[in-house]
């Protein structure tokens, strides 16, 4: 997970996860996210940086691998969350009471593998006192394996 200073109130988050393990896997996913903190400060919207960062990817020819990705931007002084998901998890957000906000449902292609891949594009806002998750599904793995 990165975070980016877009300017004084707003601030950009990006969390993802690739299709492999090892060193490369980890060097794709490196370059993901210097792709993605490139093309931040170029786009206004999380969907135009990760439809560009998927151009350089697809253009890199790395055909064995890809990535799921999550890039948003929080407004800190309103609370709203504007991302968009390319086939990555959806973040969690809590009200003050520690109860799950919803947050819809929707598709997001992976990055890495198709020209123009579809993104789901949302804007959440987290509540006064709430909180906000970003995760990868990583998580839920580690789970599936600690049980066995």
């Amino acid at each position: 997970m990165i975070f980016i200073m877009l300017d004084d109130s707003h601030l950009g988050i990006v969390v993802g996860d690739v299709s492999d393990k090892g060193v490369p896997a980890a060097l794709f996913m490196s370059m993901t996210y210097s792709l993605v903190r490139a093309e931040a400060s170029r786009n206004v919207s999380p969907a135009q940086t990760l439809q560009a960062a998927n151009r350089h990817l697809l253009a890199m020819d790395v055909s064995a691998m890809f990535v799921t990705a999550l890039y948003g931007i929080l407004d800190c002084a309103t609370g709203e969350f504007t991302y968009a998901r390319a086939g990555h998890p959806f973040p969690l957000v809590l009200d003050h009471a520690a109860q799950p906000v919803e947050s819809g449902t929707g598709l997001g292609q992976p990055l890495g593998l198709i020209d123009d891949p579809v993104l789901d594009v949302r804007t959440v806002a987290i509540p006064p006192g709430g909180s906000m998750l970003v995760f990868s599904d990583g998580l839920a793995e580690s789970q599936r394996r600690a049980r066995g």
